[in-house]
């Protein structure tokens, strides 16, 4: 049997762990100005070089990555424009080159290159990085 103050001492902890389980995962600041969550994945449907058959469609997610607390205002007031360049940039591309690891990251350097040009900025002050977080084709 169990003594008032074992039950008593087994309740708690077991109060504890419920309450504890039941919280969110703690999340690491990046220290970019983009808050807890980090910043915003955008998503995109590209048609890739020749349209109708035998041409690709690519969905694709990525994150564009401050390179300053202030250039994630920047980022978010100007995205309909960034959303634009990045899909003339990528359906510019061809569906060979993107399947290829060096191609991506070709597509990653000229998309910080055109981004910073459009935002009149530089890596230093606009868009550090941009990272691919999903990568899908679909052939037509």
């Amino acid at each position: 049997m169990f003594s008032p103050v074992s039950l008593l001492a087994r309740s708690s902890l077991l109060f504890a762990s419920l309450i504890a389980l039941s919280l969110p995962p703690a999340r690491a600041s990046g220290g970019g100005g983009e808050g807890a969550s980090g910043p915003a994945p955008m998503n995109f449907i590209v048609n890739v070089g020749k349209t109708g058959r035998g041409g690709v469609i690519l969905q694709l997610q990525l994150v564009m990555v401050p390179a300053k607390p202030e250039s994630a205002k920047l980022i978010d007031d100007f995205k309909p424009m960034l959303q634009h360049r990045v899909l003339i940039v990528v359906a510019g591309m061809s569906p060979d080159a993107l399947r290829t690891q060096e191609g991506r990251q070709e597509l990653a350097e000229s998309l910080v290159e055109e981004l910073n040009t459009d935002l009149e900025t530089d890596e230093k002050s606009g868009i550090k990085e941009v990272f691919f977080t999903s990568f899908i084709f679909q052939q037509m």
